[in-house]
């Protein structure tokens, strides 16, 4: 199996790896689970991660038996990701000693337990193994790009649920009243709302924009980041509806690269666009079809500070005067 081949094998896995996190996560925030750390969910996880270790081990003691020695048998890029596998192992044994002692955690206790921030820095870790290889790697277009695109969708993704507590996809917040007729308390649901769209913001545009920054965003994978991030982000709530409208704000987003493309201004108009209209997209949506209690100088800025947030991004990736690694068209 050639090294781009094995890349992209092992990007699907840690796709299939997130999703088992956020299968995991839905168990825990629709009240499927006990006090028993052996549950279906924890065992469809750790199988996955299993999948994962034993095709990287693998791959390792293979290349080590034609008589290479075991750090060159480490494919490129993929020494975190090792590392990685050892953590996830360690603290899967510490969780387990955890919930015996302590009990399952739930809502916001479920996502900063000691244990459960071991074992999402150790899935981190694992996923990095695709991203540097194909970062390092050459070839343009899909073939190229498909294992850096796909992890960056499962490391966005994996970010995004350890962050849902500001998810402005597993939380409408701009429909929520937090305490009926108290102004103070809904003043702070606005407050944790614009400040989900904000960090959301940074974390869509960091990933896309790295992407576009050096070659590694064909046609469709800025659109794919997008949907396929809010797609897996409502599984966390029961506002299953709102990926229509992150779908719609992809296909959008595509449009304005396919309008743009080549152009010397197109990686900044994507830095704009790339959080402002997914969003746009999700506000109106939110305003056609909830009943929303946001004032309308709050929701109907909110893209445009998505906008700004982006275009700050941008500037960090590429700063003023340089441009683009290699020209893909953004």
């Amino acid at each position: 199996m050639s090294d781009r081949r094995f890349s992209l094998v092992v990007s699907i896995l840690g796709l299939v790896f997130v999703g088992g996190v956020y299968v995991d996560g839905w168990a825990h925030n629709h009240d499927r689970v006990d006090d028993s750390f052996f549950t279906p969910w924890h065992g469809l996880l750790y199988a996955t991660y299993l999948v994962v270790a034993a095709v990287m081990l693998a791959r390792v003691l293979k290349t080590h038996r034609t008589g290479t020695t075991w750090r060159a048998a480490v494919p490129d890029g993929y020494a975190l990701s090792l590392v990685g596998v050892a953590l996830f192992l360690a603290a899967g044994i510490g969780d387990m000693v955890w919930h015996t002692l302590f009990g399952v955690e739930e809502d916001l206790a479920a996502l900063l337990s000691p244990t459960h921030l071991m074992l999402a820095s150790s899935g981190v870790l694992m996923g990095t193994g695709p991203y540097l290889a194909g970062m390092r790697a050459p070839g343009r277009g899909w073939r190229g790009a498909a294992p850096v695109v796909l992890t960056s969708l499962a490391l966005m993704s994996f970010v995004a649920f350890m962050t849902q507590y500001i998810n402005p996809y597993s939380e409408l917040w701009p429909t929520r009243r937090w305490l009926l007729y108290n102004p103070s308390a809904d003043e702070l649901g606005e407050v944790l709302g614009a400040a989900g769209f904000v960090w959301y913001s940074v974390v869509l545009a960091g990933f896309v924009l790295v992407l576009a920054s050096r070659d590694r965003l064909p046609v469709g994978a800025a659109g794919l980041l997008v949907a396929g991030g809010a797609a897996l982000s409502v599984t966390q709530g029961d506002d299953y509806w709102v990926a229509v409208p992150a779908l719609i704000g992809a296909v959008m987003l595509e449009g304005v690269l396919a309008l743009t493309r080549n152009r010397r201004f197109a990686f900044r108009v994507l830095s704009a666009a790339v959080a402002g209209i997914p969003i746009a997209a999700h506000m109106a949506a939110l305003a056609l079809f909830e009943e929303v209690v946001w004032p309308v100088h709050l929701w109907a800025g909110t893209p445009v500070i998505a906008a700004l947030v982006g275009m700050l991004v941008g500037l960090a990736v590429v700063p003023p005067g340089e441009r683009p690694r290699a020209a893909t068209g953004v």
